[in-house]
């Protein structure tokens, strides 16, 4: 078992960590577990070997966590839950500002100085990017497997609505 600061985190064994050769993230949560700094590139590179635009949920938390701590050093206060949570909705709401130009575009309702349509579907992109990268963020301080949890959540919907689609 691991023992840190005195407490035994649920569920966590020596090689759970041995096997994903990972780290601990002290800053945002002392019982996550992220992969080591250093780490991080390799992880990537590994992930993108085969295709250069391949992108997993593993491989974004390589390199998110640590890219978070820049903005948040371990003198700063950490962050909680709802701290998290209202950065996710945040740029939720970002992405629903864009698709409310888009829609007015499509409405005839353009206000003055509203982008082009080129311009505010490149934006709902980014956006969405954004969002994906604070749920990475949110699950992470829950020490949640985002990939795991999309995964099951997905099945269970196909199979509750008869769906033959499956992750």
């Amino acid at each position: 078992m691991i023992v840190l600061n005195g407490k035994v985190p649920l569920g966590w064994r020596l090689d759970d960590l041995a096997e994903q050769k990972v780290g601990i993230d002290f800053i945002n949560n002392p019982f996550a577990i992220v992969p080591k700094r250093e780490d991080a590139e390799r992880i990537v590179a590994a992930f993108t070997s085969l295709d250069p635009h391949f992108l997993s949920f593993a491989s974004l938390r390589a390199v998110n966590v640590p890219r978070c701590e820049r903005w948040h050093p371990p003198e700063s206060l950490p962050w909680t839950c709802a701290d998290w949570s209202n950065a996710l909705c945040g740029e939720a709401g970002e992405l629903a500002n864009v698709v409310k130009k888009i829609r007015r575009q499509q409405t005839g309702a353009l206000n003055e100085g509203d982008p082009a349509m080129e311009e505010l579907v490149k934006r709902v992109g980014e956006e969405l990017a954004d969002v994906v990268i604070y749920a990475d963020l949110v699950a992470h301080y829950f020490r949640i497997d985002l990939g795991a949890a999309v995964r099951t959540k997905f099945n269970e919907v196909s199979k509750k609505y008869g769906f033959p689609e499956r992750l």
